[in-house]
């Protein structure tokens, strides 16, 4: 049977933009190991960046005249 055993660590910061509305910038770091302690094992890292906007005009029915 494959196991696999990870820590995963993670960091969410605000960021100020123009409109003032909260938007965050988001890191992630995870690092594991995948496999059997008899057989063979692997060693993964794995970083996840990422970021939320939080600009809600884009949801606003505009109307042209």
């Amino acid at each position: 049977q494959i196991r696999d055993y990870g820590m995963t660590f993670g960091l969410g910061m605000p960021i100020a933009v123009r409109n003032g509305l909260p938007s965050f910038l988001n890191l992630g770091f995870q690092v594991g190991q995948l496999g059997h302690p008899d057989l063979i094992t692997d060693t993964y890292f794995k970083v996840n960046l990422g970021f939320m906007l939080g600009d809600n005009s884009w949801f606003y029915k505009r109307k042209y005249k």
